[in-house]
């Protein structure tokens, strides 16, 4: 859904707390630290025709800040805020035909805002979100040059507990691997190949190794995850192997595949 904020529409309010509405969607917040930052308590309420939410989620640590502090470059004059609280323990309902199912899980929650386009050397991007069951959490995103080389900006994270570590576009390498059509004629990728550390690229040995080298393959659960929105997405959930072995769960979202 999208509104332009109006009383009747949708609004924001902070007062000690965070309320979001659009319509009669909400997403609620209170904080039990008193910077507002360390114990989220969340709830997300929305239904629609086919289906409805009902989420609580607990905020497990402060939030990440992406890239440079919170400042993720995209290109000379390019970049983002951009700030993730991935791993909150979640419980709740979902509603699917008027059939309610129990779930718990782990939510992992983005914010980004910007005001820069892509460069026109680039075609789209390729961004990637992974909670692994050792309880490490990957991102991880390509922007997708026209000239089909690796871009500079390319940049992720990974956090192993407390311990946070920016990526580079020489810490990781994502390799499409297998291809899907729509009935549109586009062909998604949707299934990658993830090198962390080790790279052909990688600048120190040593780095490779504080990054436990390894190769996950990630795999969309649903090929046809595609939204239009004007601007054509595929975005959904994926599993994440490392061999035979299921490792993870995550969300992929793809675009400029549409021409």
């Amino acid at each position: 859904r999208f509104a332009r904020g109006h009383p009747a529409l949708a609004a924001v309010t902070v007062n000690g707390a965070v309320a979001a509405r659009i319509e009669d969607w909400t997403l609620d917040a209170a904080f039990v630290a008193p910077d507002g930052g360390d114990h989220g308590q969340w709830r997300l309420q929305a239904q629609a025709a086919e289906f409805a939410v009902d989420l609580s989620m607990q905020q497990q640590r402060a939030p990440v800040l992406q890239g440079d502090r919170g400042l993720s470059h995209k290109g000379p004059g390019a970049a983002s805020y951009y700030y993730s609280l991935p791993g909150m323990a979640t419980s709740g309902e979902l509603t699917v035909a008027g059939q309610p199912v129990a779930v718990r899980g782990f939510t992992w929650m983005d914010r980004e805002w910007s005001t820069s386009l892509l460069g026109e050397h680039l075609a789209g991007w390729d961004w990637f979100a992974l909670q692994l069951d050792d309880g490490r959490n990957v991102m991880a995103f390509n922007l997708r040059r026209k000239d089909g080389g690796t871009d500079p900006y390319n940049h992720g994270m990974l956090l192993d507990g407390y311990e946070q570590r920016m990526l580079t576009a020489e810490d990781y390498q994502l390799t499409p691997v297998r291809f899907w059509q729509d009935a549109q004629g586009r062909r998604w990728p949707v299934a990658w190949e993830l090198a962390l550390g080790g790279t052909p690229r990688q600048a120190a040995a040593e780095r490779a190794e504080k990054l436990h080298p390894e190769k996950l393959h990630i795999e969309a659960m649903v090929e046809d995850q595609v939204m239009d929105l004007g601007l054509v997405y595929w975005e959904g959930i994926v599993r994440v192997k490392a061999g035979d072995e299921d490792v993870g769960r995550g969300y992929m979202e793809l675009t400029g595949y549409a021409d």
